[in-house]
């Protein structure tokens, strides 16, 4: 009996000391910080800088793109919801059309964007199955910014993702 709460007591403390380590802040540039629970790795693709930390269960990512230099049109000019629209379109049909759970906007930091969550079933390739993933979109500056949680296990706690998504913050 002692060996059985013993082990137990271990599991629970070990836990507890897992999901109350610190993370790791991160500034993704001069305009927006946020947190990962393990320092990321940085890469750049297509114009695109993704910040990306793993785990056996999650990926969290997020990505930025400075609007192209020979696109004319100005931040105030642009419409929004048109832009979300496109972009999440764009994004959906390049992940084959998953299914869209929902689609959503959001304010932040008087910041208007966009929540999506979808589901991709990857039939076992590269050893994924049903992934689910959450999404906030936001147009800032002239610049897209892209921050993602992918589940890759129904076992993640929704903590984590609670706590990336609050850690988004604008740097003044």
């Amino acid at each position: 009996m002692k060996k059985h709460f013993l082990l137990i007591l271990i599991f629970l403390i070990s836990t507890i000391i897992a999901q109350t380590q610190d993370w790791v802040n991160i500034t993704v540039n001069a305009k927006i910080g946020v947190k990962f629970p393990s320092m990321p790795e940085i890469n750049n693709a297509n114009g695109w800088k993704l910040y990306t930390s793993t785990s056996d269960k999650y990926v969290i990512q997020v990505m930025y793109l400075r609007k192209p230099n020979y696109v004319e049109s100005a931040t105030e000019e642009v419409d929004l919801d048109k832009f979300y629209d496109t972009y999440i379109k764009g994004l959906l049909d390049s992940r084959g059309n998953p299914k869209l759970l929902y689609n959503k906007s959001i304010s932040f930091d008087s910041q208007d964007g966009r929540e999506i969550s979808f589901e991709r079933d990857y039939k076992g390739e590269n050893g994924l199955d049903l992934v689910l993933v959450v999404k906030k979109i936001f147009f800032i500056d002239e610049v897209i910014y892209d921050f993602s949680i992918y589940n890759l296990s129904t076992r993640i706690s929704t903590d984590i993702s609670q706590k990336f998504f609050k850690s988004i913050r604008l740097i003044n």
